[in-house]
């Protein structure tokens, strides 16, 4: 081989590497350009020929004109998300993707939130990260000492955000998958909360659907200007109801003259009606300012009348035109997650009725008649009311919350569940205290990862405080736990599953015959 062939490329290379750079070229605003790569192409193929020729030098000629090209696209995209936004960021990707043009995005967007923090636009640079994570699935580093000196402990310039919030918060929302951008969307101009003492607990008790209840305080009159005892009581309100909460914001706290002033009232009403409608609780409060007993009951009487309609599926059609009905069957089916009035009266009109989708080993059921004893306490004169279980689902509450506290991921095992409850069915021993403890945790996680509110810990033996795990410790989430559980459990034990089903099926048919059997001789 001749020594000039060495280290040269062989004439299949040259050829490729040419039609790389022509195609890169062929958009390029240097008319030299293609004629470039052929002189590379021709150069090449005339050394390892052993012809004469000075091919490398064009080729590298050819080579630094598209790295020319290429810092004059990338300088292009930093002055455009510098001045032009991202909006203009994008038409300078999309152009150099199109002429096969290769710039360093990540690089871009890394100098974009370094300024933008440095000039104290915290939203402009959440809007780059964002726009980085989403649409070029780019993670930029905020760790960076030229992004720290920018965020910690430095208060945002913006002095439209929650007081005591800075920089580091703002981007640290920003960050979280699914809500970050809506979420910091929904705090800004919250001016007269404290991030640390009132946005925090609101987040912490709210889960993934607090954007939506920082929504909602903006429907209220003059929100910027709230005093300290409202802003106060929108913290409790919604660290206390859960998922309730936002209905409460919608329907009363929007619309009363004074949140703070009015809280004792509200309070009141919420426990002594339940119902959560403004009209009923101005109606309400009047009867209780002028010391009006008959007018209290008599609106007790209408409420107790339609929700035992509703629950018992005997509605009338003027029923349906009654202006409590929205608010009345809102509270007889609570929704599982904080939806309003308004959304749940939609879904309900939306929502089809699917008899067709009922299993038929259900429809053999479905008209068989039964009964089923209700449970009663009658508490003797001198005797004192056992609260050990509900001190057994406050110390299951504490222990969770001692978690949260922590920061700790709240998660739940379903097979592990489904398999405990297949066992205490099997054994009958869901009354045994450690299978109670053993729910009543679950039961609590199973709540807050499906956007339920964090509950207080320790509560008092009060009615307030046990009507609170009352209602938590209704059937809905018992029963979608289980339901949730088993279905999972259903997927890799297929064959068990079937078993269980079958024997359930055949102790309901087997007790209607014991039934049947005994009645015969009645």
């Amino acid at each position: 081989m001749p020594e000039q062939m060495k280290n040269l490329y062989n004439l299949e290379q040259a050829r490729a590497e040419a039609e790389k750079i022509r195609e890169k070229a062929s958009s390029f605003a240097s008319a030299d350009a293609n004629a470039l790569a052929d002189k590379k192409a021709t150069a090449d193929k005339r050394e390892i020929s052993g012809g004469e020729g000075v091919g490398k030098e064009d080729y590298e000629k050819a080579e630094r004109e598209v790295d020319l090209l290429k810092a004059e696209k990338q300088k292009e995209l930093e002055e455009a998300l510098f001045e032009g936004g991202v909006f203009q960021a994008r038409n300078v990707i999309y152009s150099a993707e199109k002429n096969n043009i290769e710039i360093n995005i990540a690089q871009a967007c890394q100098k974009g939130i370094e300024i933008a923090l440095s000039e104290g636009d915290v939203r402009y640079a959440g809007e780059i990260i964002n726009f980085a994570r989403k649409s070029h699935k780019i993670e930029l580093d905020l760790n960076k000492p030229e992004v720290i000196q920018f965020c910690q402990n430095r208060p945002a310039n913006e002095v439209n955000y929650p007081l005591g919030i800075i920089i580091k918060d703002i981007l640290e929302i920003m960050k979280i998958p699914q809500i970050g951008e809506r979420l910091e969307d929904s705090l800004y101009r919250l001016t007269s909360f404290s991030f640390p003492n009132q946005i925090k607990p609101i987040i912490s008790a709210q889960g993934e659907s607090a954007f939506l209840y920082f929504e909602s305080v903006k429907r209220i009159k003059d929100y910027q200007n709230l005093s300290a005892e409202d802003t106060e009581y929108i913290t409790h309100i919604a660290k206390k109801y859960g998922t309730q909460a936002r209905n409460i914001l919608d329907n009363i706290l929007t619309k009363v003259d004074s949140i703070g002033g009015e809280r004792e009232a509200i309070e009141e009403f919420i426990q002594d009606i339940g119902i959560i409608h403004f009209d009923i609780y101005k109606q309400y409060k009047q009867a209780k300012e002028e010391n009006i007993q008959e007018k209290i009951a008599e609106l007790k009487e209408g409420i107790k009348e339609l929700h035992s309609k509703i629950y018992q599926g005997e509605m009338d059609e003027k029923d349906f035109d009654n202006k409590l009905y929205s608010a009345v069957s809102y509270h007889t089916f609570p929704p599982a997650i904080g939806i309003t009035q308004e959304q749940y009266d939609q879904l309900n009109k939306e929502r089809p009725d699917r008899r067709g989708d009922v299993p038929e080993k259900l429809n053999e059921l479905q008209y068989e008649k039964f009964s089923v004893s209700t449970g009663k306490y009658n508490l003797g004169e001198n005797e004192e009311l056992n609260l050990g279980k509900w001190s057994s689902l406050g110390d299951a509450i504490q222990k969770v919350n001692i978690e949260l506290e922590k920061g700790k991921e709240i998660k739940i095992n379903e097979e592990e569940i489904a398999e405990r409850l297949i066992k205490m069915y099997q054994e009958k021993s869901s009354e045994k205290k450690e299978n109670q403890d053993y729910l009543f945790e679950n039961m609590y996680r199973y709540h807050l990862t499906h956007n339920g509110g964090k509950m207080e810990s320790g509560f008092e033996i009060s009615i307030q405080g046990l009507m609170q795990y009352k209602e938590f410790i209704g059937d809905r989430i018992k029963n979608d736990l289980i339901k949730d559980c088993l279905s999972k459990w259903q997927e890799t034990h297929k064959k068990e599953f079937a078993e269980l089903q079958k024997d359930t099926l055949d102790r309901i048919k087997s007790s209607h015959g014991r039934r049947a059997f005994f009645n015969q001789g009645k």
